[in-house]
């Protein structure tokens, strides 16, 4: 297969919608192998349930990450797509299901990284945090 768009939400992008997020956990595997050799060789220690979660998150905090640090767009235009981020995250946790989540046009790292939060619990303002964090440029600056 190709490369991987990391926030594409095309339900053609995202090979076997199996249950939970072992659908999304092939491109998600490919998202860490492609931006972390040494945590994609890590994460081979691990039983392949947990590696596929591991992989689904990975990539639902890489996405932001390459919007701030990588994308070559206006502070603005980064506010403007880490908005939209968190709006489909907050969608994301709202539905019910993988595949109903695709077909919403929900970003497949999103839609993975949804069922993750749900069967593991996580509280969903951690997540909140991390891409407030990601937002340094709203932020007064000592001066």
């Amino acid at each position: 297969m190709g490369s991987v768009a990391l926030g594409a939400s095309e339900p053609e992008a995202v090979p076997d919608l199996g249950a939970g997020p072992d659908g999304t956990a092939s491109l998600a595997r490919r998202v860490l192998r492609t931006y972390s050799s040494s945590f994609f060789l890590v994460t081979r220690f691990l039983p392949p349930a947990k590696r596929a979660e591991v992989e689904v998150i990975y990539a639902s905090v890489r996405y932001p990450d390459e919007v701030v640090d990588t994308f070559p767009i206006s502070p603005g235009e980064k506010l403007t797509l880490l908005n939209h981020w968190e709006l489909s995250y907050r969608y994301a946790v709202s539905q019910e299901g993988l595949r109903s989540r695709v077909r919403a046009g929900i970003p497949w790292i999103l839609a993975g990284f949804a069922e993750v939060v749900r069967r593991r619990r996580i509280p969903h303002q951690d997540y909140l945090a991390f891409l407030n964090a990601m937002r340094p440029w709203r932020r007064a600056r000592p001066g």
